[in-house]
């Protein structure tokens, strides 16, 4: 499990989780939205999709953004601000999604059942035999966009947290997003500068005994049933690939 250790310190909600939460559960919002960022104004018409019942989340609540269609102007709405916010840095991105809650007047994503794990939840996690804590930044920040000062900080901040939380060494590593655009070459030095033995990215593809190790590919599992699973898998298997794409 990697670990982006400003979620755990604050236990704030990841934007794209708040930006679900506000968008794509049930509630009514106002039929329009105006953003103004870096000078440019951006507009949305929710139209008949401002009241969103429980119906619509039934219907549609297996939806992500990785299908090509949006069922609704919600999802459309959803899609478009993932394109803004991805790229932003944490101060900003905080500022637009306080005008998100703000314009949506809808109960804190706080009160949610779903949360970030605590300190004491990440170190009794850690300190049983099933399951390794990697690091993941600290602040989740797509990599290649910041100067490499900033990124060294990012990635040797969150190992040392971590291991001051789990108290053993944190030798493993995932770049946030994950694909070949979010981080650089250079960015895969500084991991291995830091002293990291391994890092995952996010791209499909079997780890063979020539892959590059601090550029491991790996495949996403969702929320799958195990038949599922067993499909995936088996495509997987026999190098077919498969459809899945990758996480936020």
């Amino acid at each position: 499990m990697f670990v982006a250790t400003a979620a755990v310190e604050t236990g704030a909600a990841f934007w794209w989780d708040e930006v679900e939460h506000l968008l794509l559960h049930p509630s009514s919002l106002p039929a329009s939205l105006t953003l103004d960022l870096d000078g440019q104004r951006f507009a949305w018409s929710l139209g008949d999709d401002a009241d969103y019942t429980h119906e619509h989340f039934a219907a549609h609540r297996k939806w992500n953004v990785l299908r090509r269609e949006d069922p609704t102007e919600r999802h459309a709405l959803y899609r478009a601000l993932c394109r803004l916010l991805r790229p932003m840095t944490d101060g900003p991105r905080q500022r637009t999604l306080s005008v998100l809650r703000d314009w949506a007047g809808g109960p804190s994503y706080a009160g949610s059942s779903a949360h970030m794990l605590t300190r004491d939840e990440v170190r009794c996690l850690a300190s049983g035999p099933w399951v390794e804590v990697g690091a993941h930044t600290v602040s989740h920040p797509v990599l290649a966009d910041l100067p490499m000062a900033v990124q060294r900080s990012e990635i040797g901040s969150s190992r040392q947290c971590l291991e001051a939380m789990v108290d053993r060494p944190v030798t493993t590593f995932a770049y946030p997003y994950g694909t070949t655009a979010d981080y650089t070459k250079a960015t895969a030095s500084l991991v291995e500068e830091e002293g990291f033995a391994l890092a995952c990215s996010n791209y499909p593809e079997a780890v063979t005994r020539t892959s590059d190790v601090f550029q491991l590919p790996r495949f996403v599992v969702r929320d799958w049933p195990e038949e599922r699973f067993a499909r995936a898998l088996a495509a997987w298997w026999d190098g077919r690939g498969g459809d899945e794409g990758c996480d936020h």
